[in-house]
């Protein structure tokens, strides 16, 4: 495609799904940035497109015409850049005070042209304030990511009526040069758009409800190749999950964050994150349900999700998704147990799959040769009866994810995974103890510890029962799976090598403190009954590591192929 046949093939995407989500009228005002979209608008049969000499009249159209319509968002307001979008700002705030849903399409100049002093460049992002709902500020266009910019039209419409009404913001850059009609393309969409425009229904359909609702029990009743995903779960719907997956009965990904691997969930796949990674001719899924927030697992999202035809998230929020989540069906809900499946259908051969595979992965677990893994896997003896356990960023939640297993119910799992910095975790940590007066465990990498080693002197003096396990490899060894490993420049650069003995710090805290090489060494470390902090530090060679790591994902990874391909 020209730049011209790009932009002008992307506008009409962005207004089909407009229509399609219940857009019917579109108030605007000449422009050249907007011209696009203002062209696609008209092309389009679906929307009745109402020209005005400038934007306050036609905002304030607008506004009269959504206040006929309450129950959808039905009238959008499209700008070109500059100064016209702020003459949108009166009947925004009107509409933000009435509870009137609209929804706002800003043309833009690129963001290169920003804090420029370029002609007609304004800083539009966030202009409306707080008298939207929501806000967004979409990339200039790229054919690899249409679908992304399909999807957040789905939320911003979504937004626009939960779980208040009111006007929303899509801010939206284009580059010169524009296009015009001739220069439509739409026998070349992108393959990520593929389903899309062979169906009338929006790319990603929401639905907040108490019920899960028929259609989307039918496509589970008649899924016979499914698997579910779980990603980050707040504890209180942690039993409500556990109970859906059993009763569904299908395989299963949890991720450390879920806090559902010490229960013994059946079909759970071991060392999940080398699944991930298989392509679709190999799976062959109907269905994926996304259940929880962010996973450990960047190939959850990245891969994983886009392999079913039928991709699904079932949520108890639902925020601006990212540019590689595909879930082409959103379920906002608060309350999962009134959903009732009857379903017991299941593919027997992918079953047998997952069940070959789990024999392999076991094999490999029960013989691991990486320490750290090795931590993971004899973690839950660690821990006493109704204890906490608190997860650390980095390898330590990827390492736990894949080889956690255990029978162990009174074990309550906690991470930082919203943003997933390793900064504070001790704290974190230490505040669990505290508020929930029960014994803590908290495992974690040097770098994690050395961020928060500090507050110690402050935690001791709490009445808390804290053991911290951290594990010193000299460094941020979780680099070493990325390319730039290879670069001259990794150490210290990437992996921050230090050759600090953290025992001795905390040792002059007065903390009791100790030091081993081996994870068999902790077992025999008894654990206090009075409340105290205890530090136990597991001493690594991160070149022997690695080795040993990467011998154990080879062992895993030759004996797997052969069950998953399709040859």
């Amino acid at each position: 495609m020209t730049p011209e046949q790009s932009n002008m093939t992307y506008a009409y995407v962005l207004v089909e799904e407009l229509n399609r989500l219940g857009i019917e009228h579109c108030c605007m005002a000449p422009g050249a940035r907007s011209s696009a979209l203002s062209i696609a608008m008209q092309m389009h049969s679906g929307i009745l497109c109402h020209i005005f000499a400038d934007e306050r009249s036609a905002s304030f159209s607008a506004l009269g015409m959504a206040k006929c319509k309450p129950k959808t968002c039905s009238v959008a307001i499209l700008t070109t850049s500059g100064t016209a979008v702020a003459n949108v700002l009166p009947a925004m705030i009107e509409a933000h005070e009435s509870e009137v849903s609209i929804l706002i399409l800003t043309a833009d100049r690129p963001p290169e042209l920003r804090h420029s002093r370029a002609n007609q460049c304004i800083q539009q992002p966030n202009l409306f304030g707080h008298f939207v709902r929501k806000a967004i500020d979409f990339p200039v266009q790229q054919r690899e990511n249409w679908h992304h910019s399909v999807s957040q039209l789905d939320y911003l419409v979504f937004r626009s009526q939960h779980p208040i009404k009111g006007p929303v913001h899509a801010n939206l850059m284009f580059r010169e040069p524009m296009g015009i009609e001739s220069d439509l393309k739409l026998n070349q969409l992108p393959n990520t758009l593929a389903q899309w425009s062979t169906s009338t229904q929006p790319y990603t359909s929401i639905n907040r409800t108490d019920t899960l609702p028929k259609f989307i029990e039918d496509i589970i009743q008649s899924t016979e190749r499914g698997c579910l995903v779980i990603g980050s779960l707040p504890v209180e719907w942690r039993s409500t999950v556990e109970t859906f997956v059993t009763s569904l009965g299908w395989p299963v990904i949890l991720d450390g964050a879920s806090g559902l691997r010490y229960r013994n969930i059946k079909n759970t796949i071991m060392f999940h994150n080398q699944v991930a990674r298989l392509p679709n001719s190999d799976l062959q899924l109907q269905t994926i349900i996304r259940i929880g927030h962010t996973f450990s697992n960047k190939w959850i999202d990245r891969s994983f999700i886009w392999n079913a035809q039928n991709r699904i998230a079932i949520d108890w929020t639902y925020t601006n998704p990212s540019p590689e989540s595909n879930c082409n069906h959103v379920i906002v809900t608060e309350n999962l147990r009134t959903i009732q499946l009857n379903n017991t259908n299941g593919s027997n051969e992918l079953l047998r799959r997952v069940n070959a595979h789990n024999d392999q992965a076991k094999q490999i677990i029960q013989n691991l040769s990486s320490k750290e893994m090795i931590l993971m896997r004899e973690l839950h003896g660690l821990i006493p009866k109704d204890g906490l356990l608190f997860i650390g960023n980095s390898m330590p939640i990827r390492d736990f994810s894949n080889v956690s297993s255990s029978n162990r119910p009174d074990i309550t799992v906690f991470t930082n995974r919203g943003a997933s910095g390793i900064d504070g975790l001790i704290s974190t940590a230490a505040g669990l103890a505290v508020s929930a007066n029960k014994h803590c465990t908290i495992v974690l990498g040097d770098l994690s510890a050395i961020h928060d080693l500090a507050s110690l002197l402050f935690l001791k003096a709490l009445p808390l029962r804290l053991r911290i396990i951290v594990v010193n490899n000299s460094g941020g060894q979780i680099f070493q799976n990325l390319p730039l490993s290879k670069s001259d420049y990794f150490s210290p650069t990437f992996d921050a090598a230090h050759n600090i003995d953290l025992s001795i710090i905390v040792q002059a805290m007065n903390i009791d403190t100790h030091q081993v090489n081996h994870v068999d060494a902790i077992k025999s470390i008894e654990i206090p009954e009075q409340p105290q902090i205890q530090f136990i530090e597991l001493l690594v060679d991160k070149e022997s590591e690695q080795k040993a790591r990467n011998r154990d994902i080879q062992a895993l990874s030759t004996a797997i192929t052969p069950i998953w391909s399709t040859a």
